[in-house]
């Protein structure tokens, strides 16, 4: 079996990561008005991540309802009726196309929730919109770059960043990569959500940290 060429997900995050880049950064231009926020500092960063996500999440949504409507004109509208061949290990699995947009939709969430999380620590702990870009883009493609290059490492279905590239897990395909069956959709999810609360405990820690510096330093 072929992997599906799925390549352009990870294009799709990379033109995302441009709207995900100044979470954070644009408070810090009217510090007069944050510091009376009648707000708890953890409260006022899941509203702003909260925001970026879901905004973020509908032009996913537009773009996946774009691609399968081409999809739909290009190939006719059977295509979008008849059940797709998936794999768990190796078990054949036909599933419902709108099942496999559901589940699509899923994965993309947490991998979603995972950058902005990760971008907005960046953003917090260098105020510099470029570094959190580079990180962000350094995740999207690392598992396409270490695959291109047939670098599979041991301990790659620990690590949030490998289920970026999501198009094989979704799809269940194994190759060499997949070798030791650990990539699926649920340990993607539990992968990348619980490295999505790391990042945003280290966003509120790095604040709170921050601000007990600015606080000291104007005594």
């Amino acid at each position: 079996y072929n992997e599906p060429m799925l390549y352009w997900l990870p294009v799709l995050f990379s033109i995302l990561l441009l709207f995900i880049s100044p979470v954070l950064l644009d408070e810090w231009k009217h510090r007069s008005i944050l510091a009376v926020k009648p707000i708890r500092e953890w409260k006022y960063l899941l509203q702003k991540i909260s925001s970026y996500w879901l905004v973020n999440m509908a032009l996913v949504i537009l773009v996946l309802f774009v691609v399968f409507l081409v999809q739909g004109v290009s190939f006719g509208w059977d295509n979008l009726t008849s059940p797709l061949l998936v794999f768990r290990g190796e078990e054949e699995v036909l599933l419902l196309p709108l099942r496999f947009i559901g589940i699509a939709l899923l994965f993309a969430a947490c991998v979603l929730l995972f950058l902005i999380n990760l971008v907005a620590w960046c953003n917090q702990l260098t105020r510099n919109k470029m570094v959190g870009v580079i990180v962000g883009l350094m995740v999207i493609w690392a598992e396409p770059i270490l695959r291109s290059m047939k670098i599979y490492p041991s301990f790659a279905d620990k690590l949030p960043l490998y289920y970026v590239n999501f198009g094989s897990v979704i799809q269940g395909m194994k190759d060499d990569f997949y070798s030791t069956g650990t990539f699926t959709i649920s340990n993607g999810c539990a992968s990348l959500l619980v490295g999505a609360f790391v990042f945003f405990l280290l966003t509120i820690g790095t604040s709170c940290w921050q601000e007990r510096l600015r606080r000291g330093g104007s005594v």
